[in-house]
Parts: structure tokens; sequence; C-alpha cells
């Protein structure tokens, strides 16, 4: 009997073995692999940020231009936004993607919404779009001015943003830098909640690419990337 159990210790113990060094192959081969995206994502990303920041500098300076008749702005920034939407089965998490985008804002302190309406008709539609068909809010209370699309890519709007009311939620806290970000240009400066703005964002999509999942935890999907995005290099200003 007692040649039994060894025989079963012996065979249970090289299972287990053989279940860790399985482990250990394929999230070793996760990791290399997740590696590799990375250094790909990067090089897709250099590329693409070499067109995109220049073009949305000199965006964001024929905003400012066009904004002279309210002085100069009190926040202007260029920032790139980095995050890892999940694709889910009921709570729980299937594969990570990661998505980037490039967000300009220059903004403008007002007195009211009439003085920014007033203000808007100083900017030109090729610049920043036409107002929406009817009323359009991007938050509580905040109001959409005006609205332009280039392409499924990039999106400029207007906006009218009022003091912070009463509300727990402010619209405002939409135009800032998002979770995962880097500041090209600027400090990322928050807009001042105690103030009304008039704001123009500029929005242009870099792409999205599937991670997957790596699998350290066994039952869960985790990030490949470890929540530290891919973020490409900057082009060098000339």
């Amino acid at each position: 009997m007692s040649g039994f159990l060894r025989a079963v210790k012996v065979i249970l113990a090289g299972g287990l073995v053989l279940v860790v060094g399985a482990y250990l192959i394929v999230n070793m081969a996760s990791t290399v692999a997740a590696a590799h995206k990375r250094s790909v994502i990067n090089h897709d990303l250099t590329a693409r940020l070499a067109s995109a920041v220049p073009a949305a500098r000199i965006q964001q300076a024929d905003v400012r231009a066009a904004g002279a008749g309210l002085g100069a702005p009190q926040v202007s920034w260029l920032a790139q936004d980095c995050s890892f939407p999940t694709s889910d089965a009921g709570w729980m998490v299937q594969s990570y993607r990661q998505s980037c985008g490039l967000t300009a804002l220059t903004a403008w302190r007002v007195d009211s919404e009439a003085v920014a309406r007033a203000a808007l008709r100083a900017f030109p539609e090729s610049l920043v779009g036409s107002p929406p068909g009817a009323e359009e809010y991007a938050g509580t209370h905040c109001l959409t001015l005006a609205r332009a699309s280039t392409g499924e890519t990039r999106e400029t709007t207007v906006a009218f943003v009022p003091p912070r009311g009463d509300e727990t939620y402010w619209c405002g806290d939409v135009y800032r830098p998002a979770y995962l970000h880097r500041i090209v240009d600027g400090d990322g400066q928050a807009l001042d909640p105690t103030a009304a703005w008039l704001v123009v964002q500029a929005q242009e999509q870099l792409g999205e690419v599937d991670l997957g999942c790596s699998h350290w935890s066994v039952l869960f999907c985790g990030n490949p990337f470890g929540d530290k995005p891919a973020v490409g290099d900057l082009p060098v200003r000339s």
C-alpha cells in the first residue's frame, strides 16, 4: 500500500510540475508577445504623431488668432491621451485594447453665454464648424455652440461651459487630459469651476489596437501592458 501511495505522490508531483511549467511557458510567451506588440505600436504612433502634432499646433494657433478679441486664452494645451478599454462578458474582462488620441484645448474666461456666442462669430466655419441643428449639450448645462468633423478621426467642438452649480457633476470636467496622458504643449491646466468658459477642443484619434490578455492570475484577464501605454515618440519641434 505504501508503494502505491508513493507512486500516486510521484504522479501528482509530476503533474504539478507539468502544470506549473505550462503556466510559465504560456505567460512568458505572452510577455514576449506583448513586448513585440508594444514595439510595433510605438513605431506606428511615432509615425502618426509626426504629422498629427504639427497639424494640431497649427490649428491651435489659428484658434488663438480667431479668439484674439477675447485676449490671450487662460487655458491652452496639447496632450496625448491613451486608455485601455475592454471587451467584457458580464463582469469578466475578455480582452484589453489600447486607444490613443491627441487633444488640443484652448479656453477663454467669459462673462456669459451671450459673450461666448458673440465671440464665436470671429471664428471661421472652416476652423470650428457650424452650429448644431438643435441645442446640443456636452454634459450637464454645457452647451455645444459649433462642431466640425474631418473624416472619421478628427473632431472640433466649441462649447460654452458655465460655472459649477449645485450639481455633483460639472460638465467642465470633460475638458481635461484623460487618465493616461502626456502633455505635449502647455501644462494641462483644468478649467476653473468658478468661472464661465468658451472652450475650443480639437480631438484626433490616433488608433486602437487589440492587446488580448495576460493570465498571470490564472482565472482573470490581465492587461498585457500593465496599464502603461505605448505612446510613440514625439516629433522634434523645429
